[in-house]
């Protein structure tokens, strides 16, 4: 997998998207805690108003090397900056990131 990572969806789909973080792991170690990713804007949306806000995320599901969460809302034609900061089973923190962009069809 390419990173960072480019996904779009709707303003109005609810999806569940991983992060990878074994490339960024130490061989044999587990991603042990992940809180919701810190959101920055890459793009503002054409009506000027995107907001780290307007995104909502679920639930962090934690399996291995992947950390898991459900994304809604989101301004149509903006570009977030997602950033992932887990901490491994042996107290590394790492950080990835991709960007989620908003696009109504």
């Amino acid at each position: 997998m390419a990173y960072p990572e480019t996904l779009t969806k709707q303003p109005s789909e609810v999806l569940t998207r991983s992060m990878e973080f074994q490339p960024a792991l130490i061989p044999g170690r587990m991603i042990a805690t992940c809180p919701p990713p810190v959101v920055t804007i890459k793009k503002q949306a054409a009506s000027g108003t995107a907001a780290p806000g307007d995104l909502t995320f679920g639930a962090m599901t934690i399996s291995g090397t992947v950390v898991q969460t459900q994304i809604s809302g989101g301004k149509d034609g903006a570009t977030y900056k997602l950033t992932f900061l887990a901490v491994d089973d042996q107290g590394d923190h790492i950080e990835s990131e991709g960007y989620l962009q908003i696009k109504a069809l």
